[in-house]
């Protein structure tokens, strides 16, 4: 019995999908009539093998997430039959291991669990860990209360070891008679029983929650529940759980609103911790400020910011306004210093402060400093001068280049 390859002629159409449109990308035929003698099987099983291979070329080409082969058949008479008889998909791409960058600055020596959410070391881990934090939607805070022990974490171990071998280099460095190798065994440890207080926590089904009390009423209930020592870790937890599965944007919102009922100072000083550690995200300051023109624009608004001035035209509501409210009564010192922090960083960072060219860069650099020097705490007045410098270094160099 003949096979159906010897007497129909064979084309390919090799298709692949991208930018979510079908386009053939090769077209092979199976050139019999050059032969000069019979198609046979061998002919056949070579051809299929070259169209396999062929396929396999296309999908992995940039930006090809499928390819099929359609196989035409046909007759003496003309007549054509077409099937596909190949469809494979590219895998997915390999995750990328999010990063974990260098401590700015000196590595605090955390002695216990309660270190590692306290403004100091949420310093350290929101720098090193910010693209995994970024990558969660998450503070450091809600890290060593909430989230240490969750899967998303758990498939990050490696990331959190890094950090951990980082921070003991930091800490070996800033102070004498510290050992690299007994900081890194101390500090693996301390993580062990975050994870442990965390896991245990988890269990207690009973405890207080953040609710129609407010944060007194919280505080309150934790001092009869639990001891001093646990006092801030649950705190910290309850306001976590109250913003968990909401953005940053909706986390600073509803922090806020905690302030609201009149909290004690203790109230005061655990919610300012934690839109301390909010403010260090980058992106919530994108989006607490909106689509303004440009950098230089956006650092002057946050100065104003912690002058107490709300952005002009905000009403009274709006978030802007509403923190602008709270650094006038001067009630969060953290997240004043935390907006300041982020300021200076920006002032001698490498994103443009304006989108022209070099003359206009320097006119706008002239220009913050001036608006700047209008808010700027005297602490860090030297700073500020320091950060003009270095960026106005950086720009003469970049002149230099292009002359």
């Amino acid at each position: 019995m003949a096979e159906f390859f010897e007497g129909r002629r064979l084309r390919y159409e090799i298709l692949a999908l991208a930018d979510q449109r079908w386009q053939i990308v090769r077209v092979i035929n199976d050139h019999r009539d050059e032969l000069h003698r019979p198609f046979d099987r061998a002919d056949f099983e070579k051809l299929e093998r070259d169209v396999e291979a062929a396929a396999a070329v296309a999908l992995g080409q940039p930006g090809v997430a499928a390819v099929r082969v359609i196989r035409e058949r046909e007759r003496n008479d003309g007549f054509i039959t077409k099937a596909e008889i190949l469809f494979r998909q590219a895998p997915p791409p390999p995750e990328r291991k999010p990063a974990v960058l260098d401590a700015r600055g000196p590595v605090p020596l955390c002695q216990s669990p309660n270190d590692l959410f306290r403004r100091p070391a949420c310093k350290v881990i929101g720098t090193m860990l910010r693209p995994l934090l970024d990558k969660l939607g998450i503070t450091p805070i809600e890290l060593v209360t909430v989230e240490i022990t969750s899967q998303a974490m758990t498939q990050q171990d490696a990331a959190v070891t890094t950090a951990i071998g980082r921070a003991a280099r930091g800490q070996a460095a800033g102070a004498t008679g510290v050992d690299v190798k007994q900081r890194d065994k101390f500090l693996t440890g301390l993580v062990d029983r975050a994870r442990l207080r965390v896991k245990t926590a988890q269990a207690e089904r009973q405890m207080p929650r953040l609710g129609a009390e407010g944060f007194n009423g919280l505080i309150d209930e934790l001092k009869s529940r639990v001891p001093p020592e646990d006092l801030l870790f649950w705190a910290f937890r309850s306001l976590s759980l109250h913003v968990k599965g909401t953005s940053l944007y909706g986390k600073l919102e509803l922090s806020l609103d905690q302030l609201r009922g009149g909290p004690s100072p203790l109230g005061v000083d655990i919610i300012d911790e934690f839109i301390a550690a909010l403010i260090d995200a980058p992106s919530l300051l994108k989006d607490l400020l909106g689509g303004l023109a440009d950098l230089k624009s956006a650092l002057v608004l946050l100065a104003h910011i912690t002058a107490g001035r709300a952005p002009e035209g905000a009403g009274e509501d709006a978030l802007p306004a509403r923190l602008a409210a709270e650094m006038a009564g001067h009630r969060l010192p953290q997240t004043y210093q935390a907006i300041w922090v982020r300021i200076l960083r920006s002032v001698e960072g490498r994103h443009r402060l304006t989108h022209g060219e070099l003359d206009e860069e320097w006119a706008g650099l002239v220009a913050l400093q001036q608006a700047l020097g209008e808010t700027v705490p005297d602490v860090w007045r030297d700073q500020l001068e320091q950060a003009v410098t270095r960026r106005q270094n950086m720009l003469r160099e970049e002149l230099i280049e292009k002359l």
